[in-house]
This record gives structure tokens, sequence and C-alpha cells, in this order.
């Protein structure tokens, strides 16, 4: 499965009316959107032929919580050849509680935990999600990365779709001005921004 993409950043201070925005220009717009809690950790081996292996472990919830979901996702390096959006390759699959210990049983090494805190859209087969990256703090209170959102528009679907990525780009014109809707260099989306 291969996932269509752009990102993009809104400043807190008009956070909300970019909200508003979305709620008119999604599906359902007499209701609120999704907001959701996660805790995003990502693992990384080293295969003995010298191949690095990264997959993103999700927590849905917060801690207290005793019925959080778990995601297990895997997400490739992003194709260089489209003009429009990015693809990537992603495989993303719902799991036990324990999948971090088994990430660790199997070799793999937690090199950065996150937590995503955010509202969700969706616009037919399209997702819109609006999100605010925390790194967690000894003190206890999670501490903002930045003074922005993170914007993400994306659609999943089998490889070569063009029109997927057109649809993404379409409806990513929309958010003008915004939001500019861009594609990232490889450094910056290893970095989960």
């Amino acid at each position: 499965m291969n996932e269509y993409f752009l990102v993009g950043s809104v400043l807190d201070t008009v956070k909300d009316g970019f909200l508003e925005i979305l709620r008119g220009l999604c599906d359902n717009p007499e209701n609120k959107p999704i907001e959701f809690l996660e805790t995003e950790y990502i693992f990384s081996k080293i295969n003995p032929n010298g191949s690095s292996v990264s997959l993103r472990a999700r927590r849905v919830g917060s801690p207290p919580d005793q019925t959080q979901h778990c995601h297990l996702k895997y997400v490739g390096g992003i194709d260089q050849k489209t003009d429009k959006v990015m693809v990537r390759t992603y495989n993303d699959c719902l799991t036990s509680p324990n999948l971090n210990e088994y990430l660790m049983a199997l070799g793999f090494n937690l090199e950065t935990e996150l937590i995503v805190k955010g509202y969700l859209f969706h616009k037919g087969h399209l997702k819109v999600v609006v999100s605010k990256i925390f790194q967690p703090s000894s003190a206890g209170e999670p501490q903002p990365v930045s003074n922005s959102h993170l914007v993400e528009i994306s659609r999943t679907g089998p490889p070569g779709q063009t029109t997927m990525g057109e649809s993404v780009k379409q409806f990513a014109d929309l958010f003008k001005p915004f939001v500019r809707m861009e594609r990232v260099s490889q450094v910056v989306e290893e970095l989960n921004f």
C-alpha cells in the first residue's frame, strides 16, 4: 500500500480559525473533528547486512487508560519521482498492548518518544490531521516542540495511482493562504516533522 501525502504547518495563534475552515470543507461539518492523544515510539534496528529498519509504534490514549490501542506502522522512504505529492510505502496494523516489549525482544532500539495531540478530519477517502507534537519531560508536563501545529493530508492506495496524488494536491490547495501544503525533504521526514 502507498500513502500519497503533503505536509504543512499552521501557527498556534490561528489554529482555531483553520479548524473551522476544515469543518466546513470536510465531511459532516455539523460534527466536531475526532480528537486524539497518542504516544508515538520510533524504533530502529540495523540488520546483519548493514541496512536499517525503522518502525513506529503508536499507543492511543493516555497511560492510565487500560483500554489503550496499539498500532505498528512501517513507513518507507519517500519516492522522489512524483512532483505534486510525496509517496511512500505504508503499512499500519492493530497490535496487542505489549508492542514495545515485543519490538525490544526482537532487537529493536527505542530512538524517540513523542506525544501527539490533535484533530482528525475526513473528506471522502482523504484524511486531514492537525496535530501538536510534544516531547515528554521529566518534570511531568510534556513540552511543545514548536509554536505551530503540523498539518498532514493523505490518502492510501495501490502503487502507481496518479489520480490519488492529484486529489490530495487539489484539496490541499484549498488551504491557502492559511497553510501552504508542501513536499518536504527526506531529512525532515525522518525527523517525523
